[in-house]
Order: structure tokens, then sequence, then C-alpha cells
């Protein structure tokens, strides 16, 4: 370029716009691959085992025996719940320790808070166990429900590892679809707070809903909502497959029990007078051959009970019987003419054919 005469062009300075320093971390490198991996193996024998002895209290029959002698079936999953989240807590808290205090020169999550950390582990553990019950339900052997649930739980993180090198190209609405499956979300938190850590920030409550690069959509609370919304969702089919399909023991409903009026609405009991009329009975089994029924309330009265076995096994049929309180009623009869199936059905641990 020429230079006019007489025209002073002013200085011009260049300067390097400000930002933080670069620095490479081999550690969080690594850890952006393999960490949510050793979250998923770290919970693996805790998943298996609690699968393991739900089924096994339903392949014994000891739920059911827990059932007859008046157990109540939220009270049943509560204390299985409570117990594997005390056991749970210990295990979270032993991971946070691992993960947030420095050992040596650092710790692995050098800027995140730990508070934040063991708050996110414990909602997953929640989901953890819900996600447990829901294998159990399905299944009535333990060893079998056992094998299959260790291998649903790497499968449950699969879409993770698939589409972990896409990340920045996918869109919020199938990352969070992702979450459905808790493992893929979990994994999706970890990868983020590696994210956070690389830029010297960390995961705290204040950056909890902000993603962890600008382009990005998605953030660790909303993982967080998604894997509360996982234990719901979990745990309603749970408790609907367990009502549906009890397993080899128990009392199956109709799969749209949810949608009838006696779920919804508390049946009254009727009146002692009203449910049984001592002439009608009477009346019913006037013959000779048969024993006119005593006075008194009938505190269980069986008609027309059958119950057939595979293969047209009727093992009872048509049995009509009344049991009076205050008096003791006796079942009498050969080996295989019906008496613990009867029971068995009167108790609720089969269902009757009609």
């Amino acid at each position: 370029a020429r230079r006019l005469p007489g025209v002073e062009l002013p200085p011009v300075h260049v300067q390097r716009y400000p930002y933080p320093p670069y620095y490479d971390d081999a550690i969080l490198e690594a850890l952006q691959q393999l960490l949510a991996l050793i979250i998923v193996i770290s919970f693996f024998y805790t998943c298996i085992n609690t699968v393991k002895y739900i089924t096994i209290e339903k392949e014994k029959q000891l739920k059911e025996a827990m059932k007859i002698m008046g157990l109540s079936n939220w009270l049943h999953w509560s204390a299985w719940f409570v117990k594997c989240l005390i056991l749970l807590t210990v295990s979270l808290s032993l991971i946070t320790i691992l993960l947030c205090v420095p050992f040596s020169s650092a710790a692995i999550f050098e800027n995140s808070d730990w508070t934040l950390i063991w708050f996110f582990f414990f909602i997953y553990s929640i989901t953890t166990i819900c996600f447990c019950f829901m294998i159990s339900v399905f299944f009535s052997k333990a060893n079998t429900a056992a094998g299959i649930a260790g291998l649903l739980w790497f499968v449950s993180q699969l879409p993770f590892n698939v589409s972990q090198q896409n990340y920045d190209e996918m869109g919020t609405g199938a990352k969070i679809a992702m979450c459905l499956l808790s493992n893929s979300g979990m994994s999706l938190a970890m990868f983020l707070t590696v994210r956070l850590e690389a830029t010297a920030v960390g995961l705290r409550w204040s950056n909890l809903f902000e993603p962890a690069t600008i382009d990005d959509g998605f953030n660790v609370g909303l993982v967080i909502i998604m894997l509360l919304v996982d234990a719901v969702i979990y745990l309603m089919i749970a408790l609907y497959i367990e009502q549906i399909m009890p397993g080899e023991f128990g009392v199956a409903r109709p799969w749209y029990f949810p949608f009838t009026k006696e779920f919804w609405v508390r049946k009254r009991t009727p009146s002692r007078d009203t449910l049984f009329n001592r002439e009608q009975q009477n009346a019913a089994t006037e013959s000779r051959y048969i024993e006119q029924d005593p006075a008194g309330y009938a505190g269980v009265e069986i008609k027309q009970l059958r119950k057939v076995y595979k293969g047209n096994k009727a093992a009872v049929d048509g049995l009509n019987l009344r049991m009076y309180e205050n008096q003791i009623s006796v079942l009498l009869g050969h080996n295989g003419a019906g008496k613990t199936t009867t029971m068995s059905m009167l108790t609720g641990v089969f269902s009757p054919t009609s």
C-alpha cells in the first residue's frame, strides 16, 4: 500500500484475547471414557444380589406365607427398599470419598462439590433399587432372574456406549430419551461432570442446570430429574406386573384391574344378616344325605370351587362348604383328594380355575 503524503496513520496494537490457560490432563481424558463403566461395574453385584434374594422369597413361598400372616404388599416392598438403600448409602459414600478426597497429590473430582456428587449417587441408588424390583417381578426362579438381571444391567448402558462419540451432534431430546435407561443417564452425568472438571469449574450446586459446553442443551440437573422419573416408572411397572403375573404362587388380577371401579372405590363389607341367610343356605342343601347347617355365622363360604392342573387333572371339582364361627372345621380325604389345594386357594397361594 502507498502512503499518502500528509496523512498520519494511527498506531495499531495487537493483543491476544484473554482466555484461561490450557492444560492437558490425561487422567480426565481416560475417565471420560471409563468412569461410567467403572460405576456400572461397582453396582453390578448389588443389582444381581437384590434381584436374586427378592425372587428367592417368591420361589420358596416365603412371600405368600408372610401375606397369609397379614403382611401388606406396601410394607413388603418398603422393607426391601429401606434395607437396600441403607447398604447402598454406605457404598455410595465410599465412592464419593474415593472420587472427591485428594489422595497423594490431587482428587479425581478436584473442583466439584462433594455434597452434590453424594446426592447424585443417592438418587442413582434409589433408581437402581426400583430397577431391581422391576426385574424381579418377571421371574419365579432366582438363578434365572439373577442371570437376566446382570445382562440387562449392562444392556441399559449400551445406548451411551454406542452414542458417546457423537454426543455433540445429538439433540437434547435424544439425550433425555436415553436417560429412560438409568445406567445410560448416570453415564451421561459422569461424562458431563468430567467435562466440567476439565474447565476447572467442576460440578457445583450453582451450575447444576448449566451445560458443560456452550453448544450443549443438556445438563446434570436434567439427568437427576430423569433418574427420579425412571424410579417412579420402574416402581409402577413392578407393582403392576406383580398383580397380573404373581408367578407360581399367588392370585393373578386381570390386566385391566387399574381401570375397574373396585380398584379405586373401597368395597364396604356387608353385614352378617345380608351376607349369610340361613334359610337360603338350608334350602340349597336340602338333602337326606347332607346334614343341615347349624345356627351361627358362616365365616368362610365356598361355592362351586374348582381347580384344574395341566393335563386336565381336576384336583378340586365343584366343592361347596361353609365353615362356621366358634366351630372346628376339618377337611378329611385320601392322598390327592384336594385338601391342600383347597386350603391353598382359600389363602391365596393358588388361583382357582373357577
